[in-house]
């Protein structure tokens, strides 16, 4: 086996001879998925003319174009980049096209349901979700968002408290997810958490728990405007890999994209020509390792949390009862 050469042209030598073995050894089959993230820096809204959601979704298609031509096998969109349901045939038909002319998967994600449907349980027929779409444009997969945010996608106490309009404006909930979705490309298995639901340990590690063996974080963060906010969110990411040991891929609607390791170090970030992460348009490619194993947490929760408050309870129980009369 020939020996790759050092800046020097010399063969690597002793240690180094070793360390390339290792690094040879470590990486030898190591499998992975090339994924792609995009941020479009555009935001949808109700009542979007058909001109809008064509030229919003001409953006998207333009930066899968270009994406494309490093050949991912993965792109993915932020959550909320439909403009409307992907049940309306014209949304439907631009996405699977524009799956088709990249030759790749796409995951997207917006608002699953018919807005003809009748209401469930008072609910409107809606969903947060997010949708695989293959690269023959066909629907491969689907997750319906689990944990709703109060107030914007959920009532809470609905039907019992009206609430007032300085605190939301929303009437009815959204329908909520009743599982923890895990799509599938070849060897490749990943879950998709929408917006908060990342800020939760115990609903990211289901994913993991179920096989996913890398993540998928899609958000849509411009409500935060040009604040700490989106970067607080990229920490919680940050926080869910090294749990997992899973390699995080984050796609923003306005940032921050990225890609993290399952050591929790952001590898890489869409950013513009002067460093800008926020309010600016890009795309990422990166070959992302699949995960071999899973760790403590991912398959047991929270057990050293909650063992670690009952014995706290348990001794202040036991210092109360001791102490003298």
């Amino acid at each position: 086996m020939a020996l790759a050469r050092g800046g020097n042209g010399r063969a690597p030598r002793g240690n180094a001879r070793l360390r390339l073995a290792l690094a040879r050894h470590r990486f030898a089959g190591r499998r992975t998925l090339r994924v792609a993230i995009v941020q479009a820096n555009v935001t949808s809204k109700n009542g979007m003319s058909v001109a809008e959601q064509m030229r919003h979704l001409g953006t998207y298609a333009q930066l899968t174009r270009e994406a494309a031509a490093q050949k991912p096998q993965l792109i993915v969109w932020p959550s909320s980049s439909l403009p409307g349901p992907i049940s309306y045939w014209m949304i439907g038909l631009m996405v699977s096209d524009i799956a088709g002319r990249a030759g790749a998967p796409l995951l997207v994600g917006g608002a699953g349901g018919d807005k003809f449907a009748p209401a469930r349980d008072g609910e409107r027929p809606f969903s947060n979700s997010e949708f695989l779409v293959s690269a023959a444009g066909t629907m491969q997969g689907r997750y319906d968002k689990v944990r709703l945010t109060p107030f914007n996608e959920e009532v809470p106490l609905q039907g019992s408290v009206h609430w007032p309009s300085w605190i939301t404006r929303v009437q009815k909930g959204f329908v909520r997810g009743d599982s923890y979705t895990v799509f599938r490309i070849g060897e490749a298995r990943f879950g998709s958490p929408i917006c908060w639901e990342n800020a939760f340990p115990d609903v990211f590690r289901r994913f993991v728990a179920n096989g996913a063996n890398f993540m998928v974080s899609v958000t849509n963060e411009a409500v935060f405007g040009a604040s700490s906010g989106p970067y607080q969110t990229l920490a919680m990411n940050v926080f869910r890999a090294v749990e997992n040991r899973v390699t995080v891929a984050r796609a923003a609607t306005t940032g921050v994209s990225a890609f993290i390791d399952a050591k929790g170090r952001v590898l890489e970030r869409v950013a513009d020509a002067e460093g800008r992460e926020l309010y600016v348009r890009g795309f990422l490619v990166r070959d992302v390792p699949l995960a071999q194993g899973t760790t403590f947490y991912t398959r047991y929760g929270d057990v050293f949390a909650v063992g670690a408050s009952l014995a706290a309870l348990l001794a202040l129980g036991m210092a109360a009862w001791r102490r003298p009369a």
